[in-house]
């Protein structure tokens, strides 16, 4: 694991703007300035310079990032393995405007020790299929 400050840095860096990374992270310019002031504090190292274009990494900064974008894919590819071998969830997404009612309905009458797989196939299908009747008329 990281500190989600260190994934801001790798962000700004490879955006080169603090506000490109607001942009993508959906945070505030101000909340990402304080989230590098903050690092930089923390480590006492000066990581980049802001300039009126723009940021610019330090050389400290420039090898903090090189490794910290190591760390950040080892750590997420481990957690992404770990997750798929215990995870056995399906999502299926839905709006308000066309409710999953019928899934749930559906999903409340599968038996005890069925083969489950075989039958979230099965409302799958028939949800797909009724969501297109739906909006072909």
């Amino acid at each position: 694991m990281y500190h989600p400050l260190l994934k801001t840095f790798v962000y700004i860096v490879e955006m080169e703007s603090f506000s490109k990374e607001t942009q993508k992270m959906y945070i505030t310019l101000t909340s990402v300035m304080k989230q590098i002031n903050a690092l930089e504090e923390h480590l006492h190292i000066k990581l980049v310079n802001r300039t009126h274009r723009g940021i610019k990494v330090t050389e400290q900064g420039q090898k903090i990032y090189d490794e910290d974008k190591i760390l950040i894919e080892n750590s997420d590819n481990y957690l992404n393995k770990i997750q798929e071998k215990t995870s056995s969830m399906i999502h299926i997404g839905s709006s308000f405007l066309n409710s999953a009612k019928e899934f749930i309905d559906l999903w409340h009458s599968i038996p005890p020790y069925h083969n489950v797989i075989n039958y979230v196939l099965f409302l799958i299908k028939a949800i797909m299929i009724k969501s297109w009747k739906y909006f072909n008329h």
